[in-house]
């Protein structure tokens, strides 16, 4: 009965991601608890300014300006699942600016029984994961990696893996124009639940542009996600079909439109001022996956803001993942060396 636990979980979680996950082990890696990203959309790897959380999403997007910063994010997920992350940016002498980043994500209790059914007690199950990233600007480019060891248990059972992420971006040295890349977790696995299981990592290939035209308060951002996976669309055989004249049900075809457009995110930040921003995001592949026979409900969209008081930004957003209804995200940030006198850049805003 333990094992059948352990092995019902496993697939449990790997749904996480809807169709495209359940291929892999440790997709905590492929949730993103953020909330300005998950405000925009739920990805983001183009947009390189003061927030210090965009290295997680892309390493290349750290810079001088994040120095000095820590975040800390919560993301209270369906099901009592929860996930919790602190980061922060740094300098020294030695190797200049780096970033530090810690990932919890805790799948909750669950209830343990034997074989006839008596309850032996509850069990715990969670992934936590520690980043280092480093990046360097080679003129308008700048490359940037992350390396994050990763460990996962489920009741006694405990798995392991050394995972990279590298990423590039372009940012024109006229227009605010910034285009990124990804090679987002890729590794290998260090140590496996079992000697028969042969886990992997959730390798995600991105895209991505953020574009704010002169003169408007207005960025907005598209993300290309899972270009290495060839197949995104999931067709269910009892609920994907297509009724004939004649009253025949004939599955559903996979459409060309649909392959595009589930791969794409779309985010829009209103800045306002400094002070305040305004976000919202939508997602075509939550919105089609995350549905409940024709009703999708806010399912795919997101919204969100962030309000800057004296020295804390308080960033919050609300997530649609599913028809039943959203969830809310909470970050937190402060920067260090301004709380103490130096002066940050401030975004630009210009109307």
């Amino acid at each position: 009965m333990r094992n059948l636990l352990f092995y019902s979980l496993l697939l449990i979680f790997g749904w996480i991601k809807a169709q495209v996950g359940g291929r892999n082990s440790f997709e905590s890696l492929s949730l993103n608890e953020n909330s300005r990203v998950l405000g925009i959309g739920g990805e983001n790897i183009s947009t390189s300014d003061y927030d210090v959380n965009s290295f997680l999403y892309n390493p290349a997007s750290l810079n001088d300006e994040m120095v000095g910063s820590v975040s800390l994010n919560y993301l209270p997920f369906y099901a009592d699942v929860k996930k919790v992350s602190t980061v922060g940016a740094f300098n020294s002498d030695k190797i200049g600016k780096f970033g530090v980043g810690i990932q919890y994500l805790s799948f909750g209790k669950f209830e343990e029984r034997d074989i006839n059914g008596v309850p032996l007690g509850e069990f715990n199950a969670g992934e936590i994961a520690i980043a280092l990233s480093k990046s360097h600007q080679l003129g308008p480019i700048v490359i940037g990696g992350n390396m994050k060891f990763v460990s996962s248990r489920i009741s006694n059972y405990n798995a392991s893996a050394l995972v990279f992420d590298l990423g590039g971006m372009f940012k024109h040295p006229e227009h605010q124009l910034e285009v990124g890349m990804l090679f987002k977790n890729f590794g290998f696995v260090l140590g496996d639940y079992t000697d028969e299981r042969t886990s992997s990592v959730p390798f995600n290939l991105q895209l991505g542009a953020s574009y704010k035209p002169e003169h408007m308060p207005v960025r907005f951002s598209i993300t290309g996600t899972n270009l290495n996976v060839r197949d995104v669309q999931y067709l269910d055989e009892e609920r994907d079909v297509v009724t004939q004249p004649d009253g025949e049900k004939t599955p559903e075809e996979k459409k060309l439109s649909e392959q595009i457009f589930r791969r794409l995110i779309f985010g829009t930040e209103f800045i306002f001022s400094n002070n305040f921003h305004l976000r919202m995001g939508y997602n075509h592949q939550r919105r089609k996956e995350l549905r409940l026979d024709e009703k999708s409900g806010g399912a795919g969209f997101s919204f969100g803001f962030m309000v800057r008081i004296k020295k804390i930004e308080f960033d919050y957003s609300k997530v649609y993942y599913h028809v039943v209804g959203g969830t809310n995200v909470i970050t937190i940030s402060l920067n260090i060396k301004e709380s103490f006198g130096s002066k940050r850049v401030e975004v630009d805003s210009e109307l």
